[in-house]
């Protein structure tokens, strides 16, 4: 599971509704597969430019904390604790984060 799918995922169970909270699942990870950043890889300048463009699309409507939670569960501790208007126009910052958002894996 990408750390992206996490994201969207919500706890639907009768206790977290009565709480009026639908809080993220827990990861408790044992394995995980980092693949290889595919821009790293890419000599292809119109990939590069269209993942930098789906980060930086998909991160208004990321929960942050709740990223940075599955991140920290799977051993990745080198998000920012939040984002700043100077980190979301970086290009550096969204290739970063479109790699924790589609090459990291949690296998089990």
């Amino acid at each position: 599971m990408r750390l992206l799918t996490h994201n969207v995922l919500r706890n639907n169970t009768a206790a977290a509704k009565s709480k009026n909270t639908n809080s993220p699942l827990l990861i408790t990870a044992t394995e995980i597969r980092v693949d290889e950043p595919t821009c790293a890889s890419s000599s292809d300048p119109a990939q590069q430019q269209r993942e930098i463009a789906f980060a930086k699309n998909i991160l208004p409507s990321l929960d942050w904390p709740t990223l940075l939670q599955g991140a920290k569960a799977m051993g990745m501790e080198s998000l920012p604790p939040m984002v700043t208007p100077e980190l979301a126009a970086d290009e550096g910052f969204l290739r970063a984060l479109y790699h924790v958002l589609m090459d990291v894996h949690l296998v089990n």
